[in-house]
């Protein structure tokens, strides 16, 4: 056991060393053990400790064993992967697997990552455009120590305990290195041993919370007359400290204070006189709304507002009898009858405002210069009409006209000022409510119908005659309320006056107080189990201080300096160097929690503060330091686990590309590496530089899904077999899928083979044509014993090559929407296959 970790276990708590010594003895601890540490926490002080617990020593771990993957497949139900053959690993340790995009190769990471049970793989998911809900599934073939295994293994499944060690890295682990925290894959075994104490800690701390809320408050519930008084203050602050019997003797009724009791409830049965109050208050405030409303109707027909409409009526008629003689005269001599009546005024307005409408403000209305038309007909108007338009518009815009609607105004606004009457349902409704129901209903009934008349005749402008006595009738009944209201005023007033002389408030606190006191020493057998219970809960509070696991995280933190970040700090620095990337000025940091160490990469001698640095690196520089944090995580391990890379080189320029490739070939020397990428730079760089000694799988979108491998390699180095490959399998299986299914099928079948036939074109113009000179994403240029070929080459066979590669890229770059290229049919490609493998036997016997 490391020295320093020796002596700090030397000064911990009983339990704890207890806890400890069962860890280095067994690995682990049962239920039984955690039941036991709660025991010995329960008899223990927390100054208790021990110095003879017995000698052990943390096991060292054990590297594992070695791992690789083999195979995937089948696979259903994740994205849109639907492979009819197993994705195939050989022996290789370096395998790369390349497929444009949405050929399947994430799909097949997200898997991995899953499997392996790494935190931040994300849920699968089925193919999102089908209706196919199942478990997402897969098979995995792999090898233990040279024993071949397989698995089938669903979602749901938990991962893969003996795939766990296989580290994945993508976009998300990358961004979760640049930005975020994260905890190191490996764990010496010194900082495991006190994760494995902070996790007794607390699964011990949650037996003592377990226990603690086992001990609940059994205290009857205060009634809630009770709240807020004194005894309800005492009642609820018992503690643990609580002298129960001290309460209840000073709580307990005096003699004296039993006959002030009997005394106060006496009083207080009397008649309740501030409900009664308030009732007749209610009541008042409701023969005032009678009152009032009966004021208005009756205000409303009485004999001065009869005669006031009278009035008016009188003057609308006069002045529009005088706006329509005048009307009258300017029709007379006209065959059309009615001018100057309310129709005729309509179509005037309507007249004025569609020539507003369509001329503008700018010509007034009527026109009635020469060139003038009437705006209903569309007729010139000749000097006769014009005169007319002219006289109508003066009786429209004329005082006489004005003054008779004037008077109509003042006529409908007298109208609407008339009161609403109420039905004899609220009326019933009201007086009932006013506690006069037995008094006034019936002579209210009686007015309010004879208010209905009026106020019907009136909006009718019918002006009703022979109603003194109604009026009358309906007066008085106004004074009978208007005296019931006063009576009713001073019984109030009375009332009131009587009941200041006892104050009922008063006499209610004090007898609520003292029931209060009295429902409390009631409860004294509980309140001393409560006192019992608050006791009990200071103690779990003391032994749960002591499962705290902060010492442990602060022991954890000294150790994993030496242990941990001083050597990823080396790891992390000797990678960004391998990778070329040692200019980037970042640095790793590490804080500790619950025993787990965290780390993070920042930035080296900053001048502002930044959130974090994704903020201020490219998208290639963050790259960079997120392999080169997930290297230094993951080599780490004591075994040569295996590496999954996503696209590892996305964003690198071609100085960085080539480092990370070294770096991978470097990584395949001691471990499988596997890497999916859509990149042809790194197949040709690798194919380059380990002389194609790697495993080439190439995999593509066909009709059933995608993440199919194919047989076609993308540097085949003999172009002729792979030209026949593709001629004799690719394209006759097209034509039958030409020919069965349809166009839809077949269209993505051809434009895969349209484009790997575009690629193989290429191939034979840098192997045969160019005799390996010179080569795609190769950085080395080859001459010895080929250059003496190339004069060889006539123009003939630059003319085929042109052909092809003109007629075929457009399927493998995109196309202009104006020259759309249509894809060639099965025999098409046949035909075209055969002259470029005819050819090319014919140069390769020309050239030797």
């Amino acid at each position: 056991m490391n020295t320093q970790l020796k002596k700090w276990l030397a000064k911990q708590t009983p339990w704890l060393q207890d806890a400890a010594e069962k860890i280095l003895r067994n690995g682990s601890v049962s239920d039984t053990d955690i039941e036991r540490f709660v025991s010995i926490i329960k008899s223990s002080s927390e100054s208790a400790v021990s110095e003879d617990a017995e000698e052990s020593e943390i096991v060292p771990a054990v590297e594992k064993s070695v791992v690789r993957l083999l195979s995937l497949g089948p696979v259903r139900g994740v994205d849109a992967l639907k492979p009819r053959n197993p994705l195939v690993l050989s022996k290789h340790n370096l395998s790369v697997i390349y497929g444009h995009n949405g050929s399947g190769k994430s799909g097949y990471t997200r898997i991995i990552k899953r499997a392996c049970g790494k935190p931040n793989a994300c849920e699968l998911k089925s193919n999102v455009f089908l209706d196919d809900d199942v478990v997402p599934e897969c098979e995995f073939g792999y090898e233990i120590n040279g024993t071949e295994k397989s698995i089938s293994w669903k979602s749901v499944d938990p991962a893969i305990d003996e795939l766990d060690c296989i580290d994945v890295f993508d976009t998300q682990c990358g961004r979760l290195y640049v930005d975020g925290e994260t905890e190191l894959s490996f764990k010496p075994p010194e900082l495991a041993f006190l994760s494995d104490l902070i996790n007794i800690c607390t699964k011990v701390d949650a037996v003592l919370c377990q226990q603690c809320d086992a001990l609940v408050c059994k205290l009857p519930e205060l009634q809630t007359s009770f709240d807020g008084t004194d005894a309800a203050e005492v009642y609820y602050g018992i503690s643990a400290e609580t002298d129960v019997d001290k309460i209840c003797a000073e709580l307990t009724w005096s003699t004296e204070e039993q006959l002030e009791y009997k005394s106060l409830v006496e009083q207080l049965q009397d008649s309740d006189v501030s409900k009664t109050l308030g009732t007749a208050r209610k009541q008042l405030e409701q023969l005032k709304v009678i009152e009032t409303e009966l004021r208005g109707g009756a205000k409303a027909t009485s004999a001065a507002m009869i005669k006031e409409v009278d009035q008016q009526i009188s003057a609308c008629a006069q002045k529009r009898t005088a706006a329509d003689e005048f009307a009258k005269s300017l029709g007379a001599g006209s065959t059309i009858t009615g001018i100057g009546e309310a129709s005729w005024r309509a179509m005037w307005k309507a007249a004025e405002a569609f020539a507003n409408e369509v001329g503008g403000n700018s010509i007034p209305f009527p026109r009635t210069d020469e060139e003038s038309r009437c705006v209903l007909c569309h007729q010139t108007l000749d000097e006769d009409a014009r005169t007319r338009f002219q006289r109508f518009d003066d009786f429209v815009q004329g005082e006489l006209e004005a003054d008779a609607q004037a008077e109509e105004h003042r006529l409908k606004a007298m109208m609407d000022s008339l009161p609403n009457a109420p039905s004899d349902a609220s009326l019933s409704a009201s007086v009932q409510a006013s506690g006069q129901d037995d008094v006034l209903e019936d002579e209210l009934k009686t007015a309010w119908k004879f208010i209905r008349s009026v106020l019907a005749d009136l909006r009718r402008s019918v002006v009703p005659t022979e109603l003194s006595d109604c009026q009358q009738k309906t007066e008085s009944l106004v004074s009978k309320i208007g005296v019931i209201k006063q009576e009713r005023e001073k019984a109030i007033a009375k009332s009131d006056a009587d009941a200041k002389a006892f104050d009922r408030a008063i006499a209610d606190e004090r007898v609520r107080q003292l029931e209060a006191r009295r429902w409390v020493v009631q409860q004294k057998k509980a309140m001393h189990s409560e006192v019992v219970r608050k006791k009990a809960h200071l103690d779990f509070d003391q032994w749960k201080k002591l499962t705290v696991t902060t010492g442990i995280s602060r022991q954890a933190s000294k150790l994993s300096q030496s242990l941990i970040t001083d050597a990823l700090v080396q790891r992390f620095n000797d990678e960004l160097k391998s990778l070329g990337a040692q200019k980037i000025k970042v640095e790793i940091t590490k804080r500790t929690s619950k025993g787990n160490v965290l780390h993070r990469i920042v930035f080296t001698d900053v001048k502002r503060k930044i959130s974090s640095p994704s903020d201020v690196l490219s998208e290639g520089e963050q790259r960079m330091v997120a392999l080169a944090a997930f290297l230094a995580d993951s080599t780490g391990r004591l075994a040569s686990n295996p590496f999954v890379f996503d696209d590892p080189i996305s964003s690198l320029d071609h100085a960085f590309e080539e480092k990370t490739i070294d770096r991978l070939i470097e990584l395949s020397k001691t471990r499988q590496v596997i890497v999916f990428t859509h990149r042809l730079s790194l197949f040709g760089l690798i194919s380059d530089k380990t002389k194609s000694k790697f495993n080439d799988v190439h995999i593509q979108r066909e009709p059933w899904g995608t993440g199919e491998p194919t047989q076609a390699k993308l540097f085949d180095t003999n172009p002729l077999k792979a030209l026949n490959r593709l001629k004799n399998d690719r394209v006759s299986k097209a034509k039958k899928i030409f020919q069965g299914e349809g166009l839809d099928a077949y269209t993505p079948v051809a434009k895969g083979i349209c484009s790997e036939f575009r690629n193989l074109i290429e191939r034979v113009t840098e192997i045969e044509l160019l005799a390996g000179v010179v080569e795609r994403h190769r950085r080395s240029i080859q001459t010895y014993n080929r250059l003496q070929k190339l004069h060889l080459i006539t123009q003939d066979d630059c003319n085929l090559i042109d052909e092809m590669m003109t007629r075929y890229s457009c399927f493998e770059h995109s196309q202009s929407s104006e020259l759309v290229s249509d894809l060639p049919e099965p025999d098409d490609l046949d035909r075209d296959m055969d002259r470029v493998i005819t050819w090319l036997k014919q140069y390769k016997e020309r050239v030797g």
